[in-house]
Order: structure tokens, then C-alpha cells, then sequence
């Protein structure tokens, strides 16, 4: 009989050089397969890149895949991430959240005077003069109030008393 991860192609095996193995992306955990049906495919959020398996890989965090029959997992795209094991999918980082890097188990929160507002996002923005946001994951800069303003070269993360121009007198 053929052993795991193989199966026969032939009426009758003469030896276990007549088994052949399943194919990468397929497995057979069972003795004695008689058909290429034999092999299964390994399901979404798994692989295997070797042929003659009997089992799948689980796709590692940072990666997805959702098909049937994989030899590999791919990376989550920036903007997304996963956390956990063997998944069908990538997540799309949160509003105020961001991920510039592939293949990631988690996205960054937007540091203090920067704001994301849309989801699956790989970049923050730099809140506008006027504008202000003190505390890290932000989805919006806020309005400072009249006669306060925020500083431009840092992104607001509060806002302070206007400063007037002065204007030395003319003698």
C-alpha cells in the first residue's frame, strides 16, 4: 500500500516506486490512497509548498490566504495586518490607525498631532496649522478655539495663545 502523502496512479503497486506523491498545495494523511482524488487540498488560511505532505502549514501572522490548494501564504498589504494564525484574509487597519509595512501583525496608532481618517490607510497626515490633536490614534484633527492656534512644524498637539506680530514704532 502507498504510504501518507502518496497515492497509485496503477491498477496494482509492484513496488512503492509506483506511488505517486500528492502535489504541492494537496496532502493525503492516510495509508493506502488508490487515486489522485485521494489528495485533499489544504484550505484557505494554509499551504503546502512540498510535494508527498500529509498536512498543511498555517499561514504565519502578517500573512493571508483565501484560496483552497495554496504552495504559499501572502503578505497583508500596507494599510492592513493579521494577528493571528491561518487566515483567509488580511484586516484593514482602524480609523486613526495606520500600517506602512508589509506583511504585519498590528497597525500603529497615529502619534500626537497626526490623524488617519479613512480605514486600511499605510500613511498618517500632519494636523494643519489651527488644528490640533493631543492624544496618539486620532481620526481627526480638532479646530483650536479663537485667538489659540497650534504649532506648524511639529503637528498640532495643542493649541497655544496667538502671537501678535510687534511693530516698533516709527521715530
Amino acid at each position: 500500500a502507498c504510504p501518507e502523502g502518496t497515492f497509485l496512479d496503477a491498477v496494482e503497486a509492484i513496488s512503492r516506486d509506483d506511488c505517486k506523491d500528492c502535489a504541492v498545495g494537496y496532502y493525503t494523511p492516510t495509508t493506502g490512497n488508490t487515486d489522485v482524488s485521494d489528495c485533499r487540498a489544504c484550505a484557505s488560511g494554509q499551504f503546502q509548498d512540498e510535494t508527498g505532505a500529509i498536512g498543511c502549514n498555517d499561514c504565519p501572522r502578517g500573512k493571508s490566504q483565501g484560496d483552497e490548494g495554496s504552495i504559499g501564504c501572502d503578505d497583508c498589504s500596507p494599510g492592513m495586518y493579521q494577528s493571528n494564525l491561518k487566515s483567509s484574509a488580511c484586516t484593514s487597519c482602524e480609523p486613526g490607525r495606520f500600517q506602512v509595512d508589509l506583511g504585519q501583525e498590528t497597525c500603529s496608532l497615529c502619534p500626537d498631532g497626526w490623524f488617519q481618517s479613512a480605514p486600511a490607510q499605510g500613511n498618517s497626515s500632519m494636523c494643519a496649522v489651527g488644528f490640533f490633536m493631543g492624544c496618539p490614534g486620532g481620526s481627526q484633527c480638532w479646530e483650536c478655539e479663537i485667538g489659540r492656534t497650534s504649532e506648524p512644524s511639529e503637528g498640532g498637539t495643542q493649541c497655544v495663545a496667538e502671537t501678535l506680530p510687534t511693530v516698533e514704532p516709527i521715530v
